[in-house]
């Protein structure tokens, strides 16, 4: 029995170590720096390039008015986010922009016309603006990039922008500067954690060990003392695997919600299924079983329907990207949750019926 004891304690003083061991592991498998923003490899940046030289081009060829007039064509062509301006009275001056509504104004007058739509009055198209200017008049052309707020995803996001210009473009009776721009959403690098997923599943890992040992599976698992070390590591394996898929990814909110509502779904589903067997159970408790091995089972069954319950709360959050992500990720963990703990109830069915 002494023995028994001293290897329940050494699983779970071996499954905390490996939780501990676990940053270093990430550390070493995620180490790639992020791609320099100057470099150009992506599709995107080769896109970006070829859009502003053929403004360039055209405006060189053609003229500036005949350019502008020209874009609604390139924007049919899918060549979108391109922004054309020019300094003037020691601002600047809009001529161009993706966003129609701040076309022939000055960028202090774009903002107030933004701040209408922009959350909290985040979108500084000034300060943007100021950041490319510099950058141009310091490296003539190239790709930087900046903070800007994505309107499909809802929420600020990291814009990588080729940026060039053209000095003495007859103009009005007078030579201009011409400033032009191609952004795009800048690729995340591959290797980027999703710190978001990452904690909560290292939650959801500490909450199982804290359940499994609080409630004494190995005790309801005893007749068969191998099965339950098996079942046990099984389930550390698996958190573990899930552990090291951590990866950010980007998709669009719309594809999100999709996706929160198919585990919407499962989670009734599973709520009614862990609800209905509980309640069978309980009617029929004392037909075959040990009353506290019963009772044990009971509150598996009832863990489970808990957890699916909790999966289907809906808290109201502001609507980004980022926020319906952290819900899928806690639902999720949630159903899996509730997956265990159903697991477990068969199975301790199965050992202890007579």
């Amino acid at each position: 029995m002494f023995t028994y004891n001293i290897s329940r304690m050494n699983k779970y003083i071996f499954s905390i170590l490996l939780l501990i061991i676990y940053p270093v592991l990430i550390q070493y498998l995620f180490s790639k720096k992020n791609i320099n923003p100057t470099n150009c490899r992506e599709y995107e940046c080769k896109k970006s390039v070829y859009v502003v030289e053929t403004i360039k081009n055209s405006i060189i060829k053609h003229g500036l008015n005949h350019t502008i007039q020209r874009m609604e064509q390139l924007i049919q062509t899918n060549y979108d986010n391109i922004y054309i301006w020019e300094k003037k009275n020691n601002n600047y001056f809009i001529l161009y922009h993706e966003n129609s509504a701040l076309k022939n104004k000055f960028t202090p007058e774009a903002n107030r016309t933004q701040a209408k739509t922009c959350p909290e009055n985040k979108c500084d198209i000034n300060k943007i603006t100021t950041h490319l200017t510099k950058f141009v008049d310091t490296q003539n052309n190239g790709f930087t990039q900046y903070n800007g707020y994505n309107d499909i995803a809802k929420e600020f996001t990291v814009y990588k922008a080729y940026t060039d210009k053209i000095n003495n473009v007859y103009d009005e009776n007078i030579n201009k500067t011409i400033y032009i721009s191609s952004s795009f959403i800048k690729n995340e690098n591959k290797n980027e954690i999703d710190y978001n997923k990452l904690y909560i599943q290292i939650l959801s890992y500490i909450m199982f060990i804290i359940l499994w040992y609080t409630l004494d599976n190995d005790e309801l698992l005893k007749p068969s003392y191998f099965l339950s070390q098996f079942i046990f590591w099984i389930i550390v394996t698996l958190n573990f695997i899930k552990l090291l898929n951590i990866r950010k990814h980007t998709t669009h909110i719309v594809d999100q919600e999709k996706l929160n509502d198919k585990l919407d779904k499962i989670a009734g589903i599973l709520a009614g299924i862990t609800l209905s067997i509980s309640l069978f159970f309980r009617a029929f408790l004392d037909i075959g079983f040990d009353r506290k091995i019963a009772k044990h089972i009971l509150i598996l069954y009832t863990i489970s329907f808990i957890f699916a319950i909790l999966s289907l709360i809906h808290v109201p959050t502001k609507l980004t990207l980022n926020n319906l992500q952290i819900k899928y990720y806690i639902k999720n963990e949630f159903l899996y949750s509730t997956c265990i703990f159903f697991i477990l109830s068969i199975i301790s069915i199965s050992l202890h019926f007579h």
